[in-house]
């Protein structure tokens, strides 16, 4: 019988520690961050479809929004980008991992989006209380459309 060399033995131990590592990584959650900054290429995540819009789509759906402090937001949708215009800025952001609706980000601003209503913060930790938030409460406008006149009788 033929002892390992010293060698032999701590590469192969160096090798199993760190695929005890990397699989306790996975389980516990630690890696996820590292894993959600890349989305898999042959199935990106989706944003919701707002106002019933496909979500997969190839031209841009804009909707505006009234937040408090009579503060105005436009966004652009087009697959996995939102152009935010805030402030007369226009910001350009992806997709992001999110639990709930939709999350966009261009690393200085987060937009969040559910439903019809949304609101904008800060890209920073913001402490405790967590990030700033620079127009809360947004609802989304809906165009008036004009009723159709009855027909003369």
């Amino acid at each position: 019988m033929r002892l390992p060399s010293l060698h032999q033995e701590l590469v192969r131990n160096f090798d199993t520690a760190r695929r005890w590592l990397l699989s306790g990584m996975i389980v516990c959650g630690i890696a996820q961050p590292v894993v959600a900054q890349e989305p898999a290429p042959q199935s990106p995540p989706q944003p919701p479809a707002p106002n019933g819009a496909p979500a997969a789509s190839t031209t841009w759906h804009r909707v505006s929004y009234s937040c408090d402090n009579k503060i105005h937001i436009q966004v652009s949708y087009r697959g996995t980008i939102a152009r935010v215009t805030y402030e007369g800025q226009v910001h350009v952001m992806k997709q992001v991992l999110s639990a709930d609706g939709g999350r966009y980000s261009d690393g200085k601003l987060v937009w969040w989006s559910k439903g019809n209503g949304g609101f904008l913060t800060d890209a920073s930790d913001g402490g405790p209380s967590g990030p700033p938030r620079l127009a809360d409460n947004c609802k989304q406008i809906v165009p008036k459309t004009e009723s159709p006149t009855a027909p003369p009788g």
